[in-house]
């Protein structure tokens, strides 16, 4: 269980799975080992631990996988008919960061291509956006990178995204946007394609014309 949760409670479940209730109000919790029934209260949700308002961080923890699942992989589908964000769009050389605008110009070379992602149905005030299901990245109609969001998998003391050999530090740059891929940009016209897509089907994709000089 991560550090700063505060009160929680933590439940076995079939198959190897477990799921926390963090942040939990004082008290509310019964301590010691408890069965529950479907149905049952486990505590009342609070501001306890390292929390800026109250709600409720819930945690979905697979034993045999080693692996923090996303718990929108498991719940009933919520209804949601909003797709997710998709803006920001970004070429990064080193320490230099690029807008990439349609019909803009940009110089040749390996680039890395990051943007804004998020789902909107989960943004509050006082904690991240949630990062959409999954993200693909094209360039001129060819897909060169894909990322998903549905688990984290314990490797070495470190948490990865499930697959893949990307840590938190990997796919989030300092400014908050999402590293895609790297991508080589050759002379002449090129379009770049962001797809995101949410749990419950929803799709965007941003697509950019552009050019690269000479």
């Amino acid at each position: 269980v991560p550090r700063g949760v505060g009160t929680f409670a933590a439940l076995r479940h079939a198959d190897g799975i477990g799921s926390v209730y963090c942040h939990l109000e004082n008290g509310s919790v019964e301590a010691g080992a408890v069965r529950y029934g479907a149905g049952e209260k486990l505590g009342v949700m609070g501001d306890s631990g390292y929390s800026e308002g109250t709600h409720l961080h819930f945690i979905v923890l697979d034993s045999q996988t080693s692996s923090f699942v996303n718990p929108l992989a498991l719940l009933p589908p919520l209804s949601d008919r909003q797709p997710p964000v998709v803006r920001r769009v970004s070429l990064a050389v080193g320490d230099r960061v690029m807008a990439l605008e349609q019909g803009g110009q940009v110089p040749p070379g390996r680039v890395e291509v990051r943007a804004e992602l998020f789902d909107p149905r989960a943004v509050v005030s006082f904690l991240w956006p949630m990062a959409p299901h999954g993200v693909r990245l094209s360039l001129d109609g060819r897909e060169v990178a894909r990322l998903a969001f549905d688990a984290l998998q314990v490797s070495g003391g470190r948490a990865l995204l499930r697959g893949t050999p990307l840590a938190a530090a990997d796919v989030w740059a300092a400014d908050g946007l999402v590293r895609l891929g790297a991508v080589d940009l050759r002379p002449g016209s090129s379009r770049l394609l962001v797809t995101a897509r949410d749990f419950a089907g929803n799709e965007v994709s941003r697509d950019i014309a552009f050019t690269v000089r000479e």
